[in-house]
């Protein structure tokens, strides 16, 4: 005789994709990247992000980029050269400097079988390099990959890694009680035609792995 088992599956609708993505640069670092504490679940209240930014990136006092509250970052690196079938690289901090979510993982395993094979480099990438990204993207299950079309920050970290003469604008925000406040400006980064073809196979993938993304797992950024 057969032995019966209850299968449970649960479904949620995949949350709509922004028009346009906006990350708020804050300084501050994790003080164990790879480790999914309770520390670290607390200290991410201090990093609440009000509407319409979508996501944080955090920057050490050297201002390299490391990681979301609930994603991983990747730049666009495009190639010095125009060759052809040379679209650049995508970087990502150095292991063990974040916390690494599968999606993550995944996109390199894209990068490798992409046609033009896309080298996926370990490297820190600075916040004062900006105007030579082509592109900055999030990974996470609940987005997939997103390439990123604003970056905010206050007026004194862009004065601090020459970014002024960057500078499309201020942001006008309501001052938040009990949030120390300073002026902000918003950069425009330009939309990776790479990100964005990394981005429709990194789902395809997700698909055949039934990791879709919208299901979030035992990691944030996983």
């Amino acid at each position: 005789t057969g032995t019966c088992v209850d299968v449970w599956v649960g479904v949620r609708e995949l949350p709509k994709l922004p028009e346009r993505v906006i990350v708020e640069v804050r300084e501050g670092m994790r003080e164990h990247p790879e480790q999914k504490t309770t520390e670290w679940v607390e200290e991410r209240k201090k990093y609440q992000i009000h509407p319409p930014v979508h996501e944080i990136a955090l920057i050490d006092d050297l201002g390299r980029l490391y990681e979301g509250g609930s994603s991983n970052i990747v730049v666009h690196r495009p190639p010095e050269q125009q060759q052809p079938h040379d679209e650049g690289a995508i970087l990502r901090p150095p292991k063990g400097t974040v916390l690494e979510g599968t999606v993550l993982s995944l996109l390199e395993q894209v990068c490798a079988s992409h046609p033009s094979s896309v080298p996926f480099l370990f490297s820190f990438f600075s916040l004062s390099e900006l105007p030579k990204w082509g592109g900055v993207g999030i990974t996470s299950t609940s987005r997939g990959l997103l390439s990123v079309d604003e970056v905010r920050m206050t007026k004194r970290v862009a004065k601090k890694y020459g970014l002024l003469e960057l500078v499309k604008g201020e942001v006008e925000e309501e001052e938040v009680e009990g949030e120390e406040h300073e002026d902000k400006v918003l950069l425009e980064v330009p939309r990776s035609s790479l990100l964005e073809k990394l981005s429709k196979e990194l789902n395809g993938a997700l698909l055949a792995s039934s990791c879709v993304p919208g299901e979030e797992k035992s990691s944030p950024k996983e």
